[in-house]
This record gives C-alpha cells, structure tokens and sequence, in this order.
C-alpha cells in the first residue's frame, strides 16, 4: 500500500490511497491494510481520503463495507 498526504492547503490536508496490492483472493488482507490507512490517516486530521480503482474491482466491496465509497 502506498498512501500521500496533499498539504498543499493547510487548513485542508487530504489523503490518497494510491496503491493496493494484494496477492490475489486475500481481501482480508486488502481490508487490513484499508483499516490501517484509514486510521493512519485520521490520525493525521485529514479531512478527506481519495483513491481510484476500476468498477467492480473486488476492492469496492471493502470500501462500500467500510463505508467510504
């Protein structure tokens, strides 16, 4: 997993996930590592987390399920 944080407003810090790589079939793994990010970057008072993947990757369940999509 790769995550960035975008200061370039301070008042307005805002997360990116951008990359998420598991070995295929471990979404427990995905999941895992997703819970981790969010936290990682709630404790940094980011006001908003982005990341991009294609519809109907099986990673869209795991954001939908953590209410993020």
């Amino acid at each position: 997993m790769v995550l960035r944080i975008d200061r370039h407003q301070q008042d307005y810090p805002i997360g990116y996930i951008v990359d998420l790589l598991t070995l295929p079939n471990r979404l427990d793994v995905a999941m895992a590592l997703v819970e981790n990010a969010v936290s990682y970057l709630m404790g940094h008072h980011i006001n908003m987390i982005l990341c991009m993947f294609m519809k109907n990757h099986p990673y869209e369940a795991i954001l939908k399920e953590m209410d993020l999509l």
